[in-house]
């Protein structure tokens, strides 16, 4: 929590000299020192880490990613909590249906390569 509270206090005191500075500042050199970075750190939060290595995707996507599929299967039989996970039941439904899924796409290349 301090270490938290410390990083907002920087990050507050940082903005405020930039924003005291700004007629000072070329604003390239802004975008690339502060923009930049905080657009980063911002987007940082919105990945699926909590979601396994390949989490957030639908049954298709999983179906259409296979060996990506299997990393997500592996890691949600690591724990058991995480077998509720959406990204789990997705890759967990995907394995289960991936043989018919692959049966059904080579047969259809069958019947382009015979005709």
């Amino acid at each position: 929590m301090t270490v938290l509270t410390i990083t907002k206090e920087a990050l507050r005191l940082i903005t405020v000299r930039l924003l005291s500075r700004m007629s000072e500042i070329d604003m390239s050199k802004f975008e690339i020192f502060f923009v930049v970075p905080l657009a980063a750190i911002s987007l940082a939060g919105c990945s699926s880490v909590n979601q396994g290595p390949e989490g957030g995707h639908s049954v298709s996507w999983y179906l259409r990613h296979q060996s990506k599929m299997s990393k997500e299967v592996a890691w949600c039989k690591n724990r058991a909590r995480r077998s509720s996970l959406d990204s789990c039941e997705n890759a967990q439904a995907a394995s289960a249906e991936a043989l018919p899924y692959n049966a059904k796409r080579t047969l259809h290349s069958i019947g382009k390569a015979l005709s």
